[in-house]
């Protein structure tokens, strides 16, 4: 299975459009014509959040007019920037979702693996939240299918994120996180967690469970260090080999 990952597009539609607006545009109908041109053709697109700038409904209008020309289905988790109702009333009927929940945790089961939106996003602003309510769905999820090889796909990362010595979480209580964590251990058929939020590259494990974060495709917010960073937006395709293990490819556009 191959899996592209797209994340922090953050979309704006101003009614003047400006340099900035149209240029977040152009990188991101950039990575969907990338993908569509592709010899072997990915069989879902994922975006891991901040789909918009500011979760507005004209904003969803542009970003999903692009989505729309993938030639493969794709799926979204909210970022802090869209906003879970937000993006629930705009999307839900594209991914063929139910509105009627207070959150986009959610499963898709039409391919060899299987994808769960765990939706991080958070009213109080903009760190992450993993609530009660939140975690007893995963797990929910999690229970119908263990024998099923199961990616997480969120945006807010369930780790520390920090460069330097001492930890950093983008979470309003880190102690979810390792409730988070205590929960997928129990669930051997996770092999992936797909992230965005921090706007650079990074790579950990959770125990046995390999995570990955793409960074920004709206390069006026990349974080990405200077030996990492290119003048091209990008995308990672995730090539699955036995339901168990993948190999990334970095895609330059």
């Amino acid at each position: 299975m191959l899996v592209a990952h797209i994340s922090d597009t953050h979309i704006m539609a101003p009614k003047e459009p400006n340099e900035r607006s149209l240029e977040r545009i152009n990188f991101f109908q950039r990575c969907v014509d990338d993908i569509n041109s592709l010899r072997t053709i990915p069989d879902v697109v994922i975006h891991t959040g901040d789909l918009t700038d500011n979760g507005l409904p004209h904003e969803y209008i542009v970003a999903k007019d692009i989505l729309k020309s993938l030639n493969v289905p794709f799926f979204l988790t909210p970022g802090n920037r869209d906003g879970s109702m937000s993006m629930m009333d705009s999307c839900a009927e594209d991914l063929n979702i139910s509105k009627n929940h207070d959150s986009m945790v959610y499963a898709v089961n039409e391919f060899s693996i299987r994808l769960i939106s765990v939706d991080t996003s958070s009213t109080r602003g903009p760190k992450g939240d993993l609530s009660t309510k939140k975690l007893q769905k995963l797990k929910n999820l999690l229970d119908d299918y263990r024998d099923q090889p199961t990616l997480l796909f969120m945006h807010h990362p369930p780790f520390s994120i920090s460069l330097g010595d001492s930890s950093y979480f983008e979470y309003d209580q880190p102690d979810s996180i390792r409730k988070f964590c205590n929960l997928i251990q129990n669930y051997k058929q996770v092999i992936g967690i797909f992230c965005g939020h921090i706007h650079r590259t990074y790579n950990t494990t959770l125990g046995n469970i390999e995570a990955n974060v793409m960074p920004s495709i709206a390069l006026d917010l990349s974080q990405e260090r200077i030996t990492n960073k290119v003048n091209l937006p990008v995308y990672h395709l995730h090539k699955f080999y036995d339901g168990l293990r993948y190999e990334t490819e970095i895609r330059n556009t």
